[in-house]
């Protein structure tokens, strides 16, 4: 079994460890262009890859044919179709049983690990900002239409802001974060995109924001509004809808998986905003030290084999311990 450090550059949990996803920074096309459809193909995948991805593999498939398609940009397809290798467990002297894995990940926005990564470490800085604070669930949603993604979300992210002028919601709200879903209704062949967002304040009228709401957009009136239990209550919810980038109404079809991905391009899926505006949605960095163990794959392999130390090892990544935030960020 080696011990010796990787000398390989990474920096972030293999499989749903890693914590750093650009889920709140605008994405924009590079250059070289990505390789057409025809040459998209994920080949061969290494045994760290394929643990990290073994929840989502036929799905990873898909979004990596419509990254290629749309011409993301050929070093984005290949960090996407790259993310988890070179991964090593480390494990932390102090506490015999606690390990971690770092890999080289995408940190792209469509990456399901990753993005679940980014969700629950943008939970945890909320749920700390939102201790003893009167926060309010608000969700905005637009009338169906035959627009195209893009459109729509123009609206919506339009509207949004001149809500956040009006007295009603200067009046009541001191600032929040928002997060941005879309579903899709095939009966209809219509996108449905809706705003989820977590705002510190008094109430607001529900029948207010309707009628501002409509007035704003000159269509849609459907809104909610209800009190968040307590912060652990916000973490949840704000994990519900960042940790998967796509919806299950439209990842399966490549047409409206690829207008997606085209849609969200240069867009920040979550937003802060008012006396939010700033709020550090990354944890401060883990001042653990770990001590590298051996390559994943390497483990992969010898559990395989019934080797007991391997087997230990693996069933301690698949255990909870790993998915807790305390394991976010070896060195």
């Amino acid at each position: 079994m080696h011990v010796n450090a990787p000398h390989s550059p990474t920096h972030e949990l293999a499989d749903t460890l890693g914590t750093r996803t650009h889920l709140d920074a605008e994405e924009t096309n590079s250059q070289p262009a990505a390789p057409s459809p025809n040459e998209a193909n994920l080949g061969p995948q290494s045994a760290d890859i394929a643990f990290r991805h073994s929840g989502w593999a036929r799905e990873r498939r898909r979004v990596f044919e419509a990254l290629s398609r749309v011409c993301a940009g050929r070093r984005r397809v290949e960090r996407f179709r790259d993310c988890g290798a070179f991964a090593w467990v480390y494990t932390d002297p102090a506490a015999p049983d606690r390990y971690s894995v770092r890999a080289s990940c995408c940190h792209d926005r469509w990456c399901v690990p990753c993005a679940r990564a980014r969700a629950r470490e943008v939970a945890a800085r909320l749920e700390l900002h939102c201790h003893n604070r009167r926060c309010l669930f608000v969700t905005l949603t637009l009338r169906s239409s035959d627009q195209p993604l893009a459109d729509q979300l123009d609206r919506l992210y339009q509207a949004f802001a001149r809500l956040r002028r009006t007295k009603l919601w200067t009046s009541s709200v001191r600032g929040g974060a928002a997060v941005c879903e879309v579903t899709y209704n095939h009966g209809r062949g219509q996108w449905h995109p809706h705003l989820h967002c977590i705002v510190e304040g008094s109430w607001l009228p529900l029948e207010d924001l309707r009628s501002t709401w409509l007035r704003l957009t000159g269509d849609s009136y459907v809104c909610d509004v209800r009190l968040a239990s307590g912060a652990e209550h916000v973490a949840a919810y704000v994990c519900k809808y960042l940790s998967k980038p796509t919806a299950a109404s439209w990842s399966n079809r490549p047409d409206q998986l690829a207008e997606a991905i085209t849609a969200f391009t240069g867009r920040r899926l979550i937003m802060t905003f008012g006396t939010w505006h700033g709020v550090k949605l990354k944890l401060p960095a883990d001042s653990t030290v770990w001590r590298a163990v051996a390559p994943l794959a390497e483990i992969l392999r010898d559990a395989a084999n019934r080797l007991p130390y391997a087997v230990r090892i693996l069933s301690l990544l698949k255990g909870p311990l790993p998915w807790s935030t305390d394991l976010s960020k070896p060195p």
